[in-house]
């Protein structure tokens, strides 16, 4: 839903990011002026980082869900160690 309600020209972007001072991840979804989506995911600690554009909204909601889910995990581990 939060994909869904961007619109220009005031709420062009939403990010998402975990509730932590330190953070090393989070994924964007941005809408470009032509009614594409731009996705970042971006994850610091492991060096990834991957912009992709999309028309999809079903795909970018899976796909981002997918990708926020292992991150926390693989985070989470890390900050247990």
């Amino acid at each position: 839903m939060m994909i869904e309600d961007l619109t220009h020209p005031d709420n062009t972007y939403v990010i998402i990011e975990p509730d932590e001072e330190d953070s090393t991840w989070f994924a964007s979804v941005a809408l470009l002026e032509d009614g594409r989506y731009e996705v970042e995911y971006r994850d610091t600690l492991h060096r990834e980082h991957r912009v992709t554009v999309e028309t999809d909204l079903s795909h970018i909601a899976k796909e981002t869900t997918i990708w926020l889910a292992h991150h926390s995990v693989i985070n989470r581990k890390r900050r247990r160690s």
